[in-house]
């Protein structure tokens, strides 16, 4: 199927989409998408390591905790083709792995060893510098992601990740970073700078 169809088949269920609860973007996704990728990203966001950074036990009802994991992979492994909207892209993305199942194993190992490696780190690391009791940063994980993972995905190796909570504060608190955080987070220049600032502090 080619993403112009998956994306049609993704509008036509989104309008189709009505009654007393609507269902949220990842919750249509997860339908429409349903796959050996997609059951990963569920094994992911089972993981206590996980759990911790979110700060619930829980998975969330809506799937946002499984739609940060998404984005994170998505941009790992196809930044330089993004262009928003960021739910066309994340479509588009779910569409690839269904066809494309060759790298699920790897992904898995991959960011099971990042999750783990942030063990090490305080719980609250990719909590938003403004109010860290409750919003997760989902720029500053998907930009760490990309910055720690980004050569190891290109070499297609499996290795140890060692995770710097100074150097995660470090790109937080850069005021760069907090400017790209305001001028619209899924601007396609924005976000590949986010990726690029994250790549220059964690390789320092």
């Amino acid at each position: 199927m080619s993403t112009d169809s998956e994306q049609v088949q993704y509008e036509i269920f989104n309008r189709l989409n009505t009654g007393g609860t609507n269902l949220k973007p990842q919750e249509i996704r997860s339908s429409l998408y349903h796959s050996k990728f997609y059951k990963i990203l569920y094994k992911l966001n089972s993981l206590q390591s996980w759990r911790r950074l979110q700060k619930t036990r829980e998975p969330d009802l809506h799937m946002k905790d499984v739609e940060v994991l998404l984005r994170a992979i998505a941009l790992l492994q196809n930044r330089h083709e993004y262009k928003p909207p960021m739910t066309k892209f994340l479509n588009d993305f779910s569409g690839f792995s269904v066809r494309n199942p060759r790298k699920n194993d790897f992904i898995l190992n991959l960011m099971t060893k990042f999750l783990e490696a942030c063990d090490k780190l305080p719980h609250d690391i990719f909590l938003s510098r403004k109010t860290r009791s409750k919003n997760f940063n989902v720029a500053l994980f998907e930009s760490v992601v990309c910055g720690v993972l980004g050569d190891l995905f290109k070499k297609n190796s499996i290795e140890e990740v060692s995770l710097s909570a100074r150097k995660i504060n470090k790109i937080a608190d850069t005021e760069k970073f907090q400017l790209l955080l305001q001028e619209g987070t899924t601007k396609r220049s924005n976000l590949l700078d986010r990726i690029k600032l994250a790549e220059n502090v964690l390789g320092q």
